[in-house]
Parts: structure tokens; C-alpha cells; sequence
């Protein structure tokens, strides 16, 4: 849980499911081509794929959010909530996202070393 700028209140979930990582990266692999003779990744993928990411991500780990009348959304309301926010407001929740999965990222790369 986290407060903005503005006053809204976040609550965000500590993790991925599996379920939700396997969507997430079957979603990535998606955006990838590999050449079977060569069994090769192209390298280009689309700038747009940070941003599907992140949707996708929001959509995984909101909870709800509480804007400062004390009304709570939930679900595709809180995703709409987050993406009419000022724009430092929905940044902090997409920051915080990033720093949620990056940080779970750099823990199982961390235990592989």
C-alpha cells in the first residue's frame, strides 16, 4: 500500500502467481521471432511491448485504489481509476510496479549466481 501525489490510496499484491507469470511470458514470447533453422532470436520487437507489459501487470497485481473521498474501485474500475489519475499519480503506480516485479526479477537472478 502506497499513497500519490494526490491523495489515492494503492494496494498493490506482493507477487505474480504462476499462472499470471505464464501468461506474462507467453504474452512476451508472442512478441518474439525465432528462427528455427538457425534457432536464433530476431532482436526486433516492438517499443510498444513496455507499455502491454505494464497493462498487463496492472491488471495482474491492483488490488483497489481509494481516492481521497474514501471511495474504493476495484478491478477494471481501479485500472480505470489509475489510467484517469494526473499524470506523477498514475507514474508513482506504475513505478511502484515496475520496482515489484524488477525486484523479484533481480532475486532469482541473484540466486542463480
Amino acid at each position: 500500500m502506497f499513497t500519490t501525489p494526490s491523495g489515492y490510496t494503492v494496494y498493490l499484491k506482493p507477487y505474480l502467481t504462476f499462472r499470471q507469470k505464464r501468461e506474462l511470458d507467453r504474452f512476451l514470447a508472442s512478441k518474439m521471432m525465432v528462427d528455427p533453422i538457425n534457432q536464433t532470436k530476431k532482436t526486433e520487437i516492438p517499443a510498444s511491448i513496455y507499455y502491454d507489459t505494464q497493462d498487463l501487470l496492472l491488471k495482474f497485481l491492483i488490488e483497489k485504489v481509494t481516492d481521497t473521498q474514501n471511495v474504493t474501485y476495484t478491478g477494471d474500475a481501479a485500472i480505470e481509476r489509475i489510467l484517469s489519475m494526473k499524470e506523477e499519480d498514475g507514474k508513482m503506480v506504475f513505478d511502484k510496479i515496475d520496482e515489484l516485479t524488477q525486484a523479484k526479477t533481480l532475486s532469482d537472478d541473484a540466486k542463480k549466481n
